[in-house]
């Protein structure tokens, strides 16, 4: 273990204007070796203003010392992740508050990048690891990740497993949607939509539909004709395609509109087809708020596509933003406040671990506590979306925060036999959006509202 002196040491040759840049690069070294050892080194490290130094080596170090510096922020990463995961962030928040987690990416996605393999491991490899070791912090992933799945597109290797992650990815987060972009994913997907399979066209059109909600992988799309190769699948493709193909039109014609009024008339699905899945204008029904583990997978990407179908009609529905950071918990009190004051609905997306006590105080199951609370006041809607239903969280003796059961003992009181749940699973996010208007359609505000 390092003491906290051999720590200050390292870290004052990283501060010295005069040092040269050797120096400097074996100081990171030593910081990185020290930070894989000990859980407190990291903390030390952290405590005595090395991580800002650190991204500045990485920024403004050429050869050994960016690769030192890359290599001891991944270390950092590593530990501090695993600090974190025991409820200690004060690493891995450091990390992102100085611009770590920009500045790793920034190299991570560098066109210009190069290193001579016969060195050993480079920094744009330790930049991606050290992002990978930030789960919770950056869904970013390097260009390589991106580029490794376009190539098999291109190559027709395991097209559907490629369009499906691409797609996965781009839900995750802007930053994914602008670097899929960047490597010609937009471009590749299309062609997918062209030449593949029933299900390679079905897993390229929803990745091209989570594509395109970023501005410039939208354009990208719309340049490569993405309007005209998406309508003709939306009108000759087989059923689950169509509705793939029709939603990512959606998203992109919102954007195309005031372009190209021309092309979006056209891009426009049949009436008689898209009757089926027809959503009513949602004004003057009652709020309704989106109950979910969010953990950044499938499933809540999916609801984030629902969510924003229903707004689009009009729906006063409310749903926590993926980034919203340390205002989490504010915006999730003020929407169950509305949720109690306005009689409205919440609309639980019942996976298997829905409502498992944790050690956050704005959790699904504090949400279903508060429902349980005010049943008089608050409406809960089941959605089904896997066939464990109603929900089994995790519970019992060995369990860290619910040793009683207490989480399963809500779960049967709100969703007992007589609750109606919609089913969602193997439905689009259209058909779902659907399905819940019909429901939010009983529920009106009337001309007094509730205090």
């Amino acid at each position: 273990m390092a003491s906290k002196q051999e720590i200050r040491e390292e870290i004052l040759i990283l501060k010295d204007t005069q040092a040269s840049e050797d120096a400097k690069a074996s100081a990171a070294c030593a910081l990185g070796n020290w930070a894989t050892r000990e859980a407190s080194n990291p903390l030390a490290v952290e405590a005595e203003g090395g991580l800002p130094l650190l991204v500045q080596l990485l920024q403004e170090g050429g050869g050994e010392a960016q690769r030192n510096a890359a290599y001891a922020l991944w270390a950092l990463a590593k530990k501090g992740n695993e600090l974190a995961r025991k409820g200690n962030e004060q690493v891995t928040r450091a990390l992102v508050a100085c611009g770590g987690q920009e500045a790793l990416e920034a190299l991570a996605r560098d066109p210009t990048y190069h290193w001579d393999e016969k060195r050993g491991t480079g920094p744009l490899e330790y930049a991606e690891m050290a992002l990978e070791d930030l789960p919770e912090l950056s869904h970013g992933l390097g260009r390589r990740h991106f580029q490794r799945q376009v190539m098999d597109l291109e190559c027709g290797l395991d097209e559907c497993q490629a369009a499906e992650q691409l797609g996965t990815w781009a839900a995750r987060s802007d930053e994914n949607r602008v670097s899929i972009s960047r490597v010609h994913g937009g471009e590749a997907l299309l062609a997918l939509v062209v030449n593949g399979s029933d299900d390679a066209k079905w897993h390229a059109a929803r990745a091209l539909r989570n594509l395109a909600n970023n501005q410039e992988a939208k354009e990208n799309i719309l340049k490569a004709d993405g309007i005209a190769v998406l309508t003709r699948l939306a009108e000759h493709g087989k059923r689950k395609v169509k509705k793939a193909a029709r939603e990512a039109l959606h998203v992109l014609s919102m954007v195309d509109a005031q372009r190209n009024p021309a092309a979006v008339a056209d891009a426009k699905p049949p009436e008689k087809e898209a009757s089926p899945t027809a959503i009513p204008t949602g004004e003057g029904t009652r709020v309704a708020m989106f109950s979910a583990r969010f953990d950044g997978g499938p499933v809540e990407m999916k609801f984030r596509q629902v969510f924003s179908i229903l707004r689009d009609h009009k729906y006063d529905v409310l749903m926590v933003a993926a980034d919203a950071g340390d205002s989490f918990g504010d915006l999730t009190t003020e929407y169950l406040h509305r949720l109690r004051s306005e009689q409205g609905t919440m609309l639980a997306v019942c996976t298997k671990h829905y409502g498992e006590k944790t050690a956050s105080s704005y959790s699904s199951h504090k949400e279903l506590k508060f429902a349980l609370d005010y049943e008089n006041d608050v409406t809960v809607l089941p959605l089904k979306v896997e066939d464990t239903y109603p929900p089994a969280p995790p519970c019992g003796p060995e369990h860290e925060f619910d040793k009683t059961k207490r989480a399963q003992g809500y779960i049967d009181m709100v969703f007992g036999p007589s609750v109606v749940y919609l089913d969602c699973r193997n439905k689009s996010e259209t058909d779902i959006a659907a399905g819940i208007a019909k429901h939010l359609q009983k529920h009106r505000v009337t001309a007094e509202r509730p205090d």
